[in-house]
C-alpha cells in the first residue's frame, strides 16, 4: 500500500525500532470510496432491521465492548 501511496511509512527519530504509518491523501480517497460503495451494497441488506432494533444493536454492542474493555485476564 506505500508502494501504491495509499500509506506513509516514517521511522521514529529517536528509536528506530519504531515505524509510524500514515494515511496519505490518496489513501483516505480511496477508503471513502470503498466505505460508500460498502455502504451502498449493504443497505438493502438492512432495510428489515427498524430503528429501534438497530439502536438496540448498538447499546448492547457497546456494553460488550465496555465490559470485553474493562476485564483483565493474566495470561501467564
Amino acid at each position: 500500500m506505500e508502494a501504491k501511496g495509499y500509506l506513509k511509512k516514517t521511522t521514529s527519530q529517536e528509536d528506530a525500532r519504531i515505524t509510524y504509518i500514515t494515511v496519505t491523501d490518496k489513501g483516505e480517497e480511496l477508503s471513502k470510496k470503498y466505505d460508500a460503495d460498502y455502504y451502498s451494497r449493504l443497505s438493502k441488506y438492512l432495510t428489515d432491521i427498524s430503528d429501534e432494533e438497530a439502536d438496540s444493536m448498538i447499546e448492547t454492542i457497546n456494553k460488550f465492548y465496555k465490559v470485553m474493555s474493562e476485564r483483565k485476564v493474566d495470561i501467564e
